[in-house]
This record gives structure tokens, C-alpha cells and sequence, in this order.
């Protein structure tokens, strides 16, 4: 699906569909408008083959007629790059409805003023904002509530998720947990058709490591630097997403969500 980029922001409302994968009939090009209130979306079907290019003219609007003085230009992958001091970190982003998310966990030492965030190796501390690790598995960051707290962590343009950045998740990939999984879950049905890509890192938990889930630190509303009194889990025994009392917790991951 192509957007127009209407003041740096892709406009939701002005989506054209280039190619319905696997589909061989002459649909393709229909338009599609999303409706961020309720993450829904009306699509209309076109009447092209697969369209492999197409063409933005003068007034910003997608168009397969070729211009008379047509430019190229390069396509990439967009990702989230987020330098702080000398650490350099870049995250996948994923759209999964209307909401554009991290698309790994954020792997960061450092507040997002540049200050360090101290680290703490297979054990657990409270009284001080730090990022709890485990010598077996360095590249997994948790961190503990102190550190949320701060409101300093997320990258520039992004926010940690509130239970209703959840919610409305869920209800979107209409609570089939498996959509958000990848294969390393050993799951039969984890396909991460969503691209979110979600691994089982563990948690620390009693000031015990545990590896049967994953945890998301969540807050209570969009504009709140306070925890939820749940948070979002993945447990390798359920189909959907689970929501935990945060008072067993002692240090989760993150994945942070584009502000509007």
C-alpha cells in the first residue's frame, strides 16, 4: 500500500493498494481509507493488474499515468534511528492498523537527554531507575519501574504504550496473539502475518528471571508517565494477549509506540 505524505506524516485517508499478494485478477489499485477512531478501514477494489511502480505528480497525489518529466527515486526501508552519546541503535517500525510501533524492543543505556541509565546484571533493584540484564542473554534490556518513571526513555516522536494503545491493538488483530509471534516461540501458529515480531525474552519477576513470557511495560493513559497497575504479557500458554497484575513485576521490556 502506497500513502502520500501530507506534512512529513503518510495520510491514512489516501492509501492506495498496489498489489493484493497472491491475487492474479485485475483488482488491484483500489483505494483504501482508514479511520484512526476506531483502527477501521473502507476499501474500495481497483480494476489493475499488480502494479510494481507508480508515480507521485506535482499536486502529491498518487498516479500510475507517467508524468512528462518523471524523476526516480530510491525506496528504502524506514526505520527508527535513535543515537544518543556514542550508542547508535535503529528499530524496524511496523503499522498494524493506524498505529505505527517499534518493531524490537528498545535496547538502549541511555536517557533519551543523554545521561547513562545504570545497569544491573541477574538481579533485581528498586530504589534506583536502572536496566536489569542477565549474562546469558546481554542483548535482552529490561527495565525497572524507577526508570519509566523518569519519562526519559522513549526516542524523540514516541511514547510508551497506554493499556488503551493495547487494547486497541488487540481488538485489531481481533485477539489472535499469534499475528504479533515469531517462529522462535516454537509455536505452531506463531506466523507474525503483523510483522511485530515478538520474542520470548522473559521477565524478571520476584527478582527471578523467567523465560515461559514476555512483558510490556504499559501506562495507564496516553499522556501519564505512571504504570498501568497491568501490564501486557505474552504467555506461551495462551492465545491472546494477557494482562498481569504489575505488583509481581520487577523489570519488563519495552516497545514504544509513534505518537500522532
Amino acid at each position: 500500500i502506497a500513502y502520500p505524505i501530507v506534512n512529513k506524516k503518510a495520510d491514512l485517508t489516501q492509501g492506495i493498494v498496489l498489489d493484493l499478494v497472491g491475487n492474479h485478477k485485475n483488482i488491484h489499485g483500489g483505494t483504501i481509507r482508514w479511520n484512526k477512531l476506531d483502527n477501521s478501514f473502507e476499501y474500495k477494489e481497483g480494476i489493475q493488474p499488480s502494479l510494481k511502480s507508480f508515480f507521485i505528480n506535482k499536486q502529491n497525489e498518487i498516479t500510475f499515468n507517467l508524468p512528462d518529466d518523471p524523476q526516480s527515486v530510491y525506496l528504502c526501508d524506514k526505520v527508527l534511528s535513535d543515537k544518543r552519546r556514542d550508542e547508535q541503535n535503529t528499530y524496524p517500525l511496523v503499522k498494524i492498523g493506524t498505529q505505527y510501533w517499534m518493531g524490537s524492543e528498545l535496547h538502549t543505556s541511555y536517557y533519551n537527554n543523554g545521561e547513562k541509565i545504570k545497569q544491573v546484571y541477574d538481579k533485581t533493584v528498586k530504589d534506583t531507575p536502572s536496566i536489569i540484564q542477565t549474562k546469558k542473554y546481554p542483548n535482552y534490556y529490561f527495565y525497572n519501574e524507577k526508570a519509566i518513571l523518569t519519562n526519559q526513555l522513549a526516542p524523540k516522536g514516541w511514547r510508551i504504550p497506554s493499556t488503551s494503545d493495547w487494547n486497541r491493538l488487540n481488538e485489531y488483530i481481533q485477539q489472535d496473539m499469534a499475528l504479533l509471534l515469531n517462529k522462535s516461540w516454537n509455536k505452531k501458529n506463531a506466523y507474525n502475518l503483523s510483522g511485530f515480531n515478538s520474542k520470548p525474552i522473559g521477565t524478571f519477576s520476584g527478582s527471578k528471571y523467567e523465560t515461559l513470557n514476555t512483558g510490556y511495560w504499559t501506562l495507564k493513559d496516553i499522556n501519564s508517565k505512571v504504570p498501568a497497575e497491568k501490564f501486557i504479557t505474552i504467555l506461551t500458554s495462551k492465545k491472546s494477549l494477557s494482562y498481569i497484575d504489575n505488583k509481581y513485576q520487577d523489570a519488563l521490556a519495552i516497545r514504544c509506540i509513534m505518537k500522532e
